[in-house]
């Protein structure tokens, strides 16, 4: 009977010697009976991460006046609106235009046009009482290291349908279709240039 005994108190210690053989620090009895359920089978591969989705950004930002009509172009855009007129140029560098640099442009507009219709033959007598129903586009850049606003407007039947938010352009149509440079921190207005007749 003692040695029935002893025999089973050997196996059992040999089992427990092969049991822990695999880390006999920190393993327990839990974490060893998983081993050996485990074994001979492959762990699973982690699923790969989703692709970062890119988000589009969001559409420019263009104020909207309403008296007169017209949108301040952000400097985001200001290059599709004011190109380089040659490859070899370098590009414009561009600002976005304040409400109130452009509703100072509009206090000295009609007293300039009235005097514009005396110096230049493309724009009728008449043109500064007829530029408040205009429609006008605001573009801030810079001359020589100083800011000018670029004002294109336009008055024509069916001016209405031409997006403010996006360029345009139009061969003829005469001072129906025209734009201004205007120095801001001198407040001076630097050119004028009207559409041809035709």
């Amino acid at each position: 009977m003692v040695a029935l005994a002893r025999s089973v108190l050997a196996v059992a210690l040999l089992a427990s010697t092969v049991a822990w053989a695999d880390d006999p620090v920190s393993a327990t009895p839990d974490e060893i009976s998983e081993v050996r359920l485990d074994a001979g089978v492959a762990p699973e591969e982690p699923a790969p991460e989703p692709a970062p989705t890119e988000v589009a950004p969001p559409p420019p930002q263009f104020e909207r006046l309403m008296k007169p009509v017209g949108a301040i172009v952000p400097a985001s855009e200001g290059n599709a609106f004011l190109p380089r007129m040659r490859a070899e140029q370098a590009p414009y560098r561009f600002w976005t235009p304040t409400a109130r640099e452009v509703a100072r442009f509009e206090q000295l507009l009609p007293a300039y046009l009235k005097q514009a219709g005396h110096l230049n033959a493309g724009v009728q007598p008449d043109l500064w009482r007829r530029i408040g129903r205009y429609r006008r586009q605001y573009v801030g850049t810079f001359a020589w290291g100083r800011k000018r606003l670029v004002v294109f407007l336009f008055d024509a039947p069916d001016s209405e349908q031409i997006g403010l938010v996006r360029p345009f352009r139009v061969a003829g149509g005469g001072d129906h279709f025209l734009h201004i440079a205007y120095g801001v921190e001198s407040e001076t207005f630097v050119h004028l240039d009207v559409n041809g007749a035709r």
